[in-house]
């Protein structure tokens, strides 16, 4: 009888345990952001702006955003949407107003799936410049934080150097990243890579 009380209670420490592994790693998931960066209309269509995605990504660009947004909705990720709108009339004017506050293509592309209604709007290229997303990643204890979207070699590798700075772990979603030329990719993620950055495939 002693035996068995003893199997007992040692099958009821272990089911414990692992009930406590399991709340770690769920917890630790949790502490995960997807960022969605700059998929507007006019950075997505070739004619529409003075700046825009190398065409010959754009539709393998736009799958591998839609995977990364399912997956993260799929396993309670929370999306954020960081969307540019410029007021700088300089910076307008040398872009032909392609992200130019309230003018028509700023919108999030129709062809980007929306999991959240998490938008962050920013005027620099670091999308941590919006006080909001910043303090949502704090008050979320978010210590990883998955990256997707374009240019890589400007508001991606800000926004990335960024987050390093801050201690967050940064992986960078290489088939849903974008840029205006496949050299500018290529040489921005490295850039990244030696400072810290992960290169994964999927999240």
């Amino acid at each position: 009888m002693r035996t068995k009380e003893i199997k007992t209670t040692s099958f009821r420490m272990v089911l414990i345990v692992m009930l406590c592994f399991s709340a770690i790693a769920y917890s630790g998931e949790s502490k995960q952001i997807l960022l969605v960066i700059d998929m507007q209309t006019n950075l997505l269509m070739p004619g529409k702006g003075g700046l825009h995605v190398d065409s010959q990504q754009t539709a393998s660009l736009i799958m591998n955003v839609n995977r990364a947004i399912q997956t993260a909705e799929s396993r309670g990720i929370p999306v954020c949407y960081i969307l540019n709108e410029w007021t700088n009339p300089i910076m307008n004017f040398f872009t032909n107003n392609v992200c130019k506050k309230g003018a028509r293509g700023t919108e999030l592309d129709g062809r980007i799936e929306r999991a959240d209604s998490l938008f962050f709007i920013k005027s620099e290229p670091n999308s941590f410049s919006n006080a909001r997303l910043s303090e949502y990643v704090e008050r979320n204890s978010i210590k990883t934080v998955y990256i997707a979207g374009i240019m890589a070699e400007a508001c991606v590798a800000a926004t990335a150097a960024a987050g390093l700075k801050k201690k967050l772990e940064v992986r960078l979603i290489v088939p849903a990243i974008g840029s205006s030329s496949r050299s500018k990719l290529d040489r921005a993620l490295e850039k990244l890579k030696r400072k810290g950055a992960k290169m994964v495939q999927a999240i």
